[in-house]
């Protein structure tokens, strides 16, 4: 199946695990949905810990989306990535077009750091 002009972008939860982005695109790309696997924590120039997360990484990657030819961008997060998706959705209705919120919390709760 063919999704033209749609694009989803997916990242993980509380983990801040890369390797499940690229799993979870692996597996829209599979079936013919074009999909960015997204780190937006804990990686190399990220923040390190889930406090001030800013939107402003996840407004570039939809714009650069759309830019490409995108005229529909989906989010796609789990947990605390969930609770980004449904944020970044609603701050930016003109560029995020769906949300895929998978488990989250019924609110949006304070930021935490991992101890390494």
């Amino acid at each position: 199946m063919w999704y033209n002009g749609k694009a989803l972008i997916c990242f993980s939860g509380s983990d801040g695990k890369f390797e499940l982005s690229c799993m979870l695109a692996s597996v829209f790309q599979s079936h013919g949905l074009t999909t960015l696997a997204l780190a937006y924590v804990m990686e190399e120039g990220l923040p390190k810990q889930f406090s001030c997360i800013p939107v402003d990484l996840l407004e570039a990657a939809a714009k650069r989306l759309h830019d490409m030819g995108y005229k529909k961008v989906g989010l796609w997060g789990i947990s605390k990535g969930a609770e980004l998706a449904l944020t970044t959705g609603s701050l930016l209705p003109g560029l995020v077009n769906a949300v895929i919120a998978v488990a989250p919390m019924n609110t949006i709760c304070q930021g935490f750091t991992m101890k390494r």
